[in-house]
């Protein structure tokens, strides 16, 4: 798989998550070659490598033949025979390596995609804790990701308290660190106020990039830099 995305220039996970609408994380961790990566997310890092149908046919034949070997006892059930309460064992992995909101996000639509659950079902399931809509606003970034909503999601979803509870102490972290960087913001902004004159765009790291730019001092252009680098990958809307 390395090698395939070698084959297609090296693109940026950033830039396949777009392709292939799973998270950066999980990609990088289907490439890493500790545990072998779901089918789906398989042929999504395919895809998104530009990889042809014919040739998509061949890498799920090997893909079968790999996952016999290393998962005797499922990988003869057809995937919506799997019992959905025990944890995916990708979407476990890849949230160890989740560095932002965005990337959380990102997890928490493969899980549902893991699942074959659709927005309407995750909606019935929750007992009427969430709606199709507020499901479908919290995972493209419309609403703030709120402790109570993710956990009744990921109930719906069928996973153990256990596992939920490591989800939950991800996103308070997440959200700690979110909050963190939008006060730094703010007291940036607050010593340049000249800064806001910049915020032409919606996206608040271009203005602290161009604040940094126009500071003549060294340290705070680093200091506004890192900023705007680290609100790049934090922004929540």
């Amino acid at each position: 798989m390395r090698e395939r995305r070698i084959d297609a220039g090296t693109p940026t996970y950033r830039v396949m998550s777009t392709r292939a609408h799973y998270s950066p994380a999980a990609l990088s961790q289907a490439a890493a070659g500790r545990r072998l990566p779901t089918w789906d997310v398989t042929r999504a890092f395919l895809s998104a490598c530009n990889t042809p149908e014919l040739e998509l046919r061949r890498w799920q034949d090997r893909w079968e033949e790999v996952n016999q070997a290393v998962r005797p006892d499922t990988a003869i059930l057809p995937t919506t025979q799997v019992n959905i309460s025990a944890t995916s064992p990708t979407t476990a992995m890849q949230l160890r390596y989740v560095t932002d909101l965005a990337d959380f996000r990102d997890l928490l639509s493969a899980l549902r995609r893991e699942r074959r659950l659709s927005l309407r079902q995750v909606a019935d399931l929750s007992a009427g804790k969430l709606s199709k809509t507020t499901i479908s606003d919290m995972l493209v970034g419309k609403i703030t990701l709120r402790a109570e909503m993710v956990e009744a999601y990921l109930t719906a979803c069928g996973l153990p308290t256990s596992d939920i509870t490591e989800w939950s102490t991800v996103l308070r972290r997440l959200t700690f660190q979110h909050k963190r960087v939008q006060a730094a913001l703010r007291a940036l902004i607050d010593d340049d106020p000249a800064a806001l004159d910049e915020r032409s765009s919606s996206h608040a790291a271009p203005a602290v990039t161009i604040a940094a730019e126009q500071d003549g001092r060294g340290g705070a252009h680093r200091r506004l830099g890192w900023l705007g680098r680290l609100l790049a990958r934090n922004i929540d809307k």
